[in-house]
């Protein structure tokens, strides 16, 4: 990966993402496989040192044996963190993969059994234009749709969402339905990035949002926020429709 790709990466997972590198991080994960397995790798990790105290990373001398031959190259983070987090860091992470006598469960498993298809809501006559009022539906958001609605084409409607997400920053509803895509392509990930800002508005798409990003973070490996997030869902009077899967999945997840 290049330095503008660790760069990105490294600024979501410090909280320091601009609004328009949310954006190029979102079109770099749907589109650079390595990045989004890179990003997915972090974001597992990130989940187990959550859990984790920091005496205990230190003091394990099974860990500290396995920090004798990393299992992967890793680039740090440009904020540099202390001695001791970086032990236990790394120790989670031979943890994580090596423990052989509780396999983890399967997280991505959960999302894709949970999964369904969110049928496509927007009228075709009020798809796009750059504001609400009886423009054209430019071609593009009519193509991306149109792979969108054949539910074997998953990938191919995302990049097409990608597009015109970047052409139409204001409207929250094609952010959604390309996090829809991208989770049914199973591209965790970049579902994550792509359906964060939905559900931080006041939308109509805000409630299902949270159903979907809930199962992106189970695919990607955050345990914790798929909890948090699939509750939000279940906790609002608008969380209905998938109810069952939702809750189905927070089981699961516990």
């Amino acid at each position: 990966m290049n330095t503008r790709t660790d760069q990105l990466i490294e600024s979501y997972f410090s909280n320091t993402l601009t609004n328009a590198e949310a954006g190029a991080l979102q079109e770099l994960l749907a589109n650079d496989p390595e990045a989004a397995r890179e990003f997915e790798w972090r974001q597992r990790l990130a989940g187990q040192v959550k859990k984790m105290s920091l005496s205990d990373g230190i003091q394990n001398p099974d860990w500290k044996n396995n920090l004798q031959a990393p299992f992967r190259p890793v680039i740090y983070w440009k904020r540099a963190l202390s001695v001791a987090a970086a032990i236990t860091l790394f120790a989670a992470a031979c943890w994580f993969l090596t423990r052989p006598d509780k396999p983890a469960p399967s997280l991505q498993a959960i999302a894709d059994s949970n999964f369904q298809y969110y049928p496509n809501k927007l009228p075709s006559m009020s798809l796009g234009g750059p504001d609400d009022r009886n423009d054209p539906v430019p071609q593009s958001v009519l193509d991306a749709f149109q792979l969108y609605n054949d539910t074997t084409r998953f990938r191919e409607a995302a990049q097409a969402l990608s597009a015109v997400v970047a052409d139409f920053p204001e409207k929250p509803e094609y952010r959604f339905y390309q996090g829809v895509a991208l989770l049914g392509d199973h591209q965790y990930a970049a579902a994550v990035v792509a359906l964060q800002p939905v559900t931080a508005t006041d939308h109509i798409y805000q409630v299902p949002a949270y159903y979907y990003l809930g199962l992106a973070y189970a695919g990607a490996g955050d345990r914790v926020q798929a909890q948090k997030t699939l509750q939000a869902y279940l906790n609002s009077k608008d969380g209905i429709t998938f109810r069952k899967q939702a809750q189905n999945a927070l089981d699961a997840l516990r």
